[in-house]
Order: C-alpha cells, then structure tokens, then sequence
C-alpha cells in the first residue's frame, strides 16, 4: 500500500505470520505492517481522466462480453459500475464509508464507487467464477478480465492518493 504526500510516500507491507493456539486446531494470525519511507513516485502523474476513461472502457467492453454470454446479472453490474463513473454523489452499494468525506473530489469517489460496484473478482458467485463454453469466448474473457482488473487497481490506486495529492 502506498500513502502519498507532497515529497515523499509510505509504503506499507503486510507480513503475515501463523499462530498455533494451545490446541492444534486453534491457529490465528498475527499481521504485522512495517513502513518504509520513499521519495515522491509517479502517484501524481496519474491523469485522472484517462484513468476513468480506461475504466469506464473496461467495464463497457466486458459488459458488453457478459450480455453476449447471456450472463445478464454481470451485464447489470458492470453497467451500474460504469454509472457510478458519472453520478453527482456517486455511493458504493457496500463499503460507502472507504473514503472520508473530507480531501477528496467527486472524481476520486466516481471512482472508487465505481471499482466497489464493479469489482467481480474472488468469492463465490464471482464473475471470475464463469467460465465460457467456447474456446474463443475463454479467451476473450481472459483478456477482458485482465483488462477490467487493471483498471480497477488502477483507478483504486489514482483515487485514494488523489486526497493526499490534492489536499
């Protein structure tokens, strides 16, 4: 994870580490977080337009793959994520609360409400969980998907830093 500042950026790194409990079913973990301090990287070179246009062009073209599928529920998803990419008070359908209501634009919370909504990756149900009949069409989902998944971290990465950047 990356916090961006006027000179300089903290980078967080997660470690992650078992605990056995007394009994051996019992196991936990520990996570600890160690902080380097870096000099300013390219966070401020992110053109926020062209973010939201690669992601607004991602979501289009894999939504347009989802209804070509016959995967409608996925076509609704990304089409509403692509919404949030121009809504006046754009609101996550979970996780309304990730950025503070204070030093960000309406253009980072455009964003991050559409990565929220859009985000079809993991879990159960998943849009990663489809699989096309077709040999073709698993291809085309490979890319798609690759390509969705970029924007998403893409447009995360540009909207959270954007606070500090701005602010």
């Amino acid at each position: 994870m990356e916090i961006a500042f006027q000179d300089r950026t903290v980078h967080l790194q997660s470690h992650w580490k078992p605990v056995i409990g007394p009994r051996s079913e019992e196991r936990t973990w520990d996570v600890d977080y160690r902080a380097g301090l870096r000099k300013r990287s390219d966070v401020s070179s992110w053109d926020m337009t062209e973010v939201k246009d690669r992601l607004r062009d991602a979501l289009g073209q894999i939504g347009a793959f989802a209804a070509e599928e016959g995967v409608g529920p996925w076509r609704s998803v990304f089409a509403a994520a692509r919404a949030m990419l121009d809504a006046e008070d754009p609101k996550a359908p979970y996780y309304a609360d990730i950025l503070p209501n204070i030093a960000y634009s309406v253009r980072a919370s455009q964003l991050v409400a559409a990565c929220v909504t859009g985000w079809g990756f993991g879990g159960m149900g998943s849009w990663s969980d489809y699989y096309p009949r077709a040999r073709a069409a698993r291809s085309r989902y490979r890319v798609l998907g690759g390509q969705l998944r970029s924007a998403l971290e893409e447009a995360l990465l540009a909207a959270v830093n954007e606070g500090s950047v701005a602010g």
